[in-house]
């Protein structure tokens, strides 16, 4: 069977990193490729070593050591997404060295994206890293990208030259969001064509068969919170005023000071996305299973330092499907509901096609 290596950002903590590279092997691999993981020796952690230490975290827990609670909900956490990731997206590691030795003539393809790989994140672990998420160690030919994204509105000045010569060096080119698009044609000249986010590339029901209710107990009807960044006051007050009119219990699962809720899977967090009356959230992913699942959403922005211009891709998401109104602040009647028309169901359906369209086109063997 052909192959084809798929390199995207590893973070073994990250929900929607781990949903979205789940959801483009499977799309991937429908096409007749086996798709193959790469990540870095730095994100290598064995899972029997993890146990072993968060056993040992336990006792200081258990012990009410200071401190101790956050870091083991975090450890627990990193535990359950390693766990999916050895099940669903398993994954081969290379030191950062290797990659750039290697043959890797007996990839078909390199895939690139999605999430924000041409964001350089500045990893200490990770030499020559936008060149590495440009697939430089492949030739040319072999190169290329699905739905990744910047995660900013213009190109650091520090970086443009890498920016320039990666993106010119891509055989294939597309974009989640139509501001990345509009940042590869004004440097380049060069056309990305606008592609869904591997989400949703998989429908409902897919989705549904890896989904797992969590072990704790759960009081419905429910809010589900969900931020990456900073609570603030006003986002506070917009969320105690749903939960006081649709009567609602506020299920908050990024509070490590919640252990139990905080250390759950990427299936359980599907669950509880597709499980809830509502949710409020700042991240991309959340809010495309609330879309997916037809789950009530209010969507803000994510207040975190460099994290700013990353409201960008959730407006880029509901605008075409006529959602805009669900984002905090457009609302003018509180609506909450993520039902489509016919009419952006039909968008939606169009999309998927021409995104994997687009995978077709592209990774194909002549």
């Amino acid at each position: 069977m052909k192959k084809v290596l798929l390199v995207t950002l590893q973070g073994n903590h990250n929900y929607g990193n781990r949903l979205q590279n789940y959801a483009l092997r499977q799309a991937i691999g429908k096409l007749g490729y086996c798709v193959d993981n790469l990540t870095v020796n730095a994100e290598a952690i064995d899972r029997k070593t993890l146990k072993s230490r968060l056993l040992k975290d336990r006792f200081w827990v258990l012990i009410r050591r200071p401190g101790f609670t956050e870091h083991c909900a975090k450890m627990q956490r990193l535990y359950a997404c390693l766990r999916f990731s050895e099940r669903y997206a398993p994954r081969m590691y290379f030191s950062s060295d290797q990659v750039w030795q290697k043959d890797w003539s007996e990839y078909a393809f390199g895939v690139t994206g999605s999430d924000q790989v041409w964001h350089n994140w500045h990893h200490a672990y990770m030499e020559r890293e936008l060149e590495y998420y440009y697939l430089q160690f492949l030739p040319k030919e072999k190169r290329v990208s699905y739905a990744p994204s910047f995660g900013f509105t213009s190109f650091p000045e520090e970086d443009l030259p890498m920016h320039w010569e990666g993106l010119m060096g891509m055989a294939a080119l597309s974009c989640r969001e139509a501001e990345g698009s509009t940042l590869i044609r004004e440097l380049t000249g060069r056309q990305a064509i606008k592609v869904l986010d591997p989400v949703f590339l998989l429908d409902p029901q897919e989705w549904s068969g890896i989904e797992k209710k969590p072990r704790f107990k759960i009081k419905k009807p429910y809010l589900l919170q969900f931020f990456l960044g900073t609570v603030t006051g006003e986002y506070r007050k917009e969320i105690d005023r749903i939960r006081t009119e649709r009567g609602l219990e506020v299920l908050n699962i990024n509070d490590p000071a919640e252990p139990k809720h905080y250390g759950i899977s990427p299936t359980e967090f599907l669950w509880l996305i597709h499980n809830a009356e509502a949710v409020c959230t700042d991240s991309f992913h959340a809010s495309a299973f609330s879309v997916i699942f037809g789950v009530g959403l209010r969507a803000f922005p994510r207040v975190q330092e460099r994290m700013t211009d990353m409201f960008g891709r959730i407006r880029d998401l509901l605008t075409p499907i006529g959602l805009t109104d669900l984002a905090f602040g457009e609302s003018r009647d509180g609506k909450l509901s993520t039902a489509l028309s016919q009419e952006a169901r039909s968008f939606l359906d169009a999309e998927r096609e021409k995104s994997m369209l687009y995978l077709k086109q592209y990774l194909k063997d002549d």
